[in-house]
């Protein structure tokens, strides 16, 4: 192995075993890059020295059991990395465990956006870095309603995955609040939602203390 590759791991417990195995993955100088529990999803590792790798599985001596077993499984991630466009749809496939797209965007300046989750259900988790740090959110956050994004100028770097071992499509998009269609109190509003799980952001000039009264005029062609 290289180092930087990654790999998800896998591990269960079979029968014969009274306590769960310790499994140990050594580099090739002998450092110690993981040491866990044999049982259940470890979920991804990153390889810190080329050359080859050790696993060692121990099970504790005080098993009184004469022989158990244990399956193992390493699969290699390929991660996606893309750049990414205000307003464009974002679409990807999660088809290994521990998979992540990674798309990079950089704002002039400062900026407030909304995550437009478009497909996905909430194993989906998103981790947006940038020059204020760091923030981490499922998709079930945005479908709920969450806060928009007040992003300072900078680059930045929004990181998508799945939890455990699930795999399955996404789409999404980052729309600019900046971009909001004006439209005046008291104008009839429609608009054509295109995707129809999709967000449209309207924007309209008001006054402190000014009272209004959202009359919504029915919906078509939605389920």
């Amino acid at each position: 192995a290289t180092a930087g590759d990654e790999f998800y791991l896998r591990t269960r417990r079979g029968d014969g075993l009274t306590h769960s195995p310790n499994l140990t993955w050594h580099a090739p100088s002998g450092a110690v890059v993981a040491n866990v529990g044999v049982g259940g999803d470890v979920n991804t590792f990153t390889v810190t020295e080329t050359g080859r790798q050790l696993l060692t599985v121990m099970t504790p001596p005080d098993d009184p059991n004469p022989s158990g077993a244990f399956e193992l499984t390493l699969l290699p991630v390929v991660d996606t990395s893309a750049n990414l466009v205000l307003g464009v749809t974002q679409s990807g496939d999660i088809t290994s465990p521990g998979q992540t797209y990674r798309y990079a965007f950089a704002l002039a300046e400062a900026k407030r956006l909304h995550l437009d989750v478009l497909a996905g259900d909430n194993a989906f988790t998103v981790n947006l870095s940038g020059p204020t740090g760091s923030q981490s959110l499922s998709f079930y956050d945005y479908y709920l309603g969450a806060p928009w994004l007040d992003l300072p100028a900078g680059s930045y770097q929004l990181s998508l995955r799945r939890n455990g071992d699930d795999l399955g499509p996404f789409s999404f998009r980052l729309l600019d609040f900046a971009a909001a269609t004006p439209f005046a109190p008291g104008e009839e509003v429609g608009t054509a939602l295109m995707p129809a799980n999709g967000t449209t952001i309207r924007s309209f000039a008001g006054t402190l203390g000014q009272h209004l009264y959202f009359d919504g005029l029915g919906t078509a062609g939605g389920t």
